[in-house]
């Protein structure tokens, strides 16, 4: 498939190229000014169908062509990128093509002749930087993987491969960014020659007189070099100069979720609830105050009898956060009855899907569920077969940020949890009380605000993108080969300690934080690292008691199904058991990097579990499985059994 298309899409402009290697667009309108500035992009196409999107043709590709008349035969750049859902052109057809920012139309095959019969429909859509700033960007020079670096004030998108009668907007229509602007075509079409898929490039000029020229041999023309720029590069780490707080500003819907039935009300944890979720508009105020948020607030609240009613939407979405904490102080419904979770999960997802909708320029909302007990209300939360992790497939745009609340480590509601935020891209905060519970929300809404010097250099502004979007493994990458190029910068410090504090790596945050306090002995803030520093080292004691527990209750897990051998064979069980071994060898391989732990007993230990959890895995949907499982159970028991111990002897030996 992407020889094929690569033989196809990198030569997409050149269908009507003259013999001088040009092609002149009819009608395109440069001049035209955009209403509304862009300041961020996202990509061009959406997952949907529990698929994602796979480039299946790179930018800077060589591709040999010899098929196409009026180019010279020769070595072709790929000067955009090909997307297709799921790698598939079957799956790709008739899917949405979306503006990848705010911006104004100024070329569209719905308004003006199509230079490039066959090959579907062009839209061109051109974006302005915010007034006084520019776009930082990386030029394409001739060879895959060589840029260069330059700023402009102007960016032009192009979407190509579009089905003509399906192109919605006309030149010079202002579009926002995340708008549907035109779908794929189908493949019964015999119209188009390319099998259905999305070529995007971004230009920084407008390329109306000379089309994607090519010398003899094969290479760009100089002359078009520098506007070229590489999409997966620019998308993913977007930079405009003198707008930082444009690029830290959230604007993220968020639900909160608040169970309120009976068993909310033991040892007042319902009162401990309410005050964390104070806690959270508190946290929000202060991100408003220093405009890092303009967020919608909405309170639901679920618990009671077995119906849509008592799943009740307590405050609509507001941005009035004063009457967010009224509600979270006076109108929070005394605990009772059932937990009817898997109601108020389709519920808040059906209101938080209609709230999205007609805003294609948000990126995500949250649910934030905060339960202290297991569904006891309609079907399964997770799919039989599912422990507890899921793949990101069903919650589009929707991210569930879930809070155990005094739920025991492994246990079904702690699994329904973990479940609803894997399957979202979001995270599970296990706590134990409202202490544990206030940092949970003070972690959920925090905005990690690297340093920079004032001529940051692009290694700097490349980790510090990914810490303002939250790509924080990327950080962690980019400022760790940083510190070990420049070992006396303190920022360099700095910006991997939050990078490592926000993917929840607390010990190597410590550790570098305290580096930072040496470097910068006369830094302002060191007030406020220390005091970071001590809230870390207390989560990371939280977290690898937490981890412990949950050790022990894969443990007992393990025993419970051993012992099932010897009774009446239960069919749902043993699915649950499948999608365990399934998902733990992973988790073992990661134990010591997951605890921080630099041990390579503990690390052989959790490695010798995994393997034997992942023959397990290969073995359990055999026939024979049950007959052999009581000798192949022996083993995984054992290993864990000693992983348990060498884990709390060295939590007792490090955590003093």
């Amino acid at each position: 498939m992407k020889n094929l298309i690569g033989s196809f899409c990198i030569i997409v402009f050149f269908a009507v190229v003259s013999i001088h290697g040009q092609t002149k667009l009819s009608g395109i309108r440069c001049d035209l000014e955009p209403v509304r500035r862009a300041e961020s992009f996202k990509m061009p196409v959406l997952p949907t169908g529990g698929k994602s999107w796979q480039v299946t043709n790179d930018f800077g590709n060589q591709v040999t062509n010899k098929d196409v008349p009026g180019l010279p035969a020769g070595v072709w750049q790929h000067t955009g990128v090909d997307y297709l859902l799921g790698g598939s052109s079957a799956a790709s057809q008739n899917q949405p093509v979306y503006a990848a920012a705010n911006g104004i139309v100024i070329f569209s095959t719905k308004s003006n002749t199509n230079p490039l019969p066959g090959r579907g429909g062009l839209v061109i859509i051109r974006h302005l930087a915010p007034r006084g700033s520019k776009f930082v960007a990386a030029a394409y020079n001739g060879r895959a993987g060589n840029y260069e670096k330059f700023q402009t004030e102007e960016i032009y998108t192009y979407y190509l491969h579009l089905d003509e009668d399906k192109i919605l907007v006309k030149t010079g229509d202002n579009v926002d960014g995340g708008a549907q602007i035109a779908s794929l075509y189908d493949s019964k079409n015999k119209k188009y020659v390319y099998v259905p898929h999305l070529h995007f490039e971004i230009w920084s000029v407008c390329s109306g007189a000379e089309l994607n020229g090519y010398e003899p041999d094969g290479t760009l023309k100089k002359s078009l070099k520098k506007p070229i720029i590489d999409p997966i590069s620019f998308l993913s780490n977007v930079k405009i100069t003198g707008s930082a707080e444009n690029a830290e500003t959230a604007e993220i819907p968020t639900m909160f979720l608040l169970d309120v039935s009976g068993s909310m009300e033991d040892n007042d944890k319902i009162t401990q609830a309410k005050n964390s979720g104070l806690d959270a508009i508190g946290e929000m105020q202060e991100n408003r105050r220093r405009g890092r948020d303009n967020s919608n607030v909405s309170i639901w609240t679920f618990g009671g009898e077995c119906n849509s009613r008592d799943v009740r939407e307590i405050l609509p979405f507001t941005k009035n956060l004063t009457q967010a904490e009224t509600t979270f102080r006076l109108r929070i419904p005394k605990p009772s009855g059932l937990t009817p979770l898997y109601t108020a999960i389709n519920l808040t997802v059906e209101r938080m899907s209609n709230y999205l909708a007609p805003r294609p320029d948000l990126p995500e909302g949250w649910i934030i569920v905060l339960s202290d007990g297991e569904n006891t209300c309609g079907e399964q939360i997770r799919p039989r077969g599912v422990y507890s992790q899921g793949s990101r497939i069903i919650y589009q745009k929707i991210r569930f940020l879930t809070i155990g609340f005094d739920v025991s480590a492994g246990s079904q509601a702690e699994r329904d949890l973990q479940y609803l935020s894997s399957v979202s891209g979001g995270r599970y905060f296990p706590a134990a009380n409202q202490k544990q519970l206030s940092r949970s929300f003070e972690k959920l809404f925090r905005v990690y605000q690297p340093k920079a010097p004032a001529n940051a250099n692009a290694d700097f502004e490349r980790g510090n993108q990914a810490i303002r979007s939250r790509n924080f493994e990327t950080a962690i990458v980019v400022w760790s080969e940083y510190v070990k190029a420049n070992p006396a910068d303190a920022l360099g410090f700095y910006n991997l300690a939050l990078a490592c504090e926000a993917a929840g790596f607390y010990k190597r945050a410590v550790e570098n934080y305290k580096i930072y306090l040496i470097l910068a002995a006369d830094a302002s803030d060191l007030a406020d690292v220390r005091l970071r520093i001590a809230k870390l080292e207390e989560d990371y004691r939280v977290q690898v008691t937490y981890y412990l527990n949950l050790l022990r209750s894969d443990l007992e897990y393990l025993k419970a199904y051993y012992k099932r051998l010897f009774e009446v064979k239960n069919n749902e069980r043993a699915a649950e058991f499948a999608g365990f071994v399934a998902e733990k060898g992973s988790f073992y391989r990661n134990l010591a990097k997951i605890l921080e732990i630099r041990s390579s007993r503990i690390e052989r230990n959790a490695n010798d579990l995994a393997d034997s959890l992942d023959y397990l895995n290969r073995r359990v949907a055999s026939p024979s499985f049950d007959r052999d499982a009581v000798s192949l159970l022996t083993m995984p028991i054992d290993y864990l059994e000693q992983l348990i111990k060498r884990v709390e002897e060295h939590n007792t030996q490090n955590l003093k």
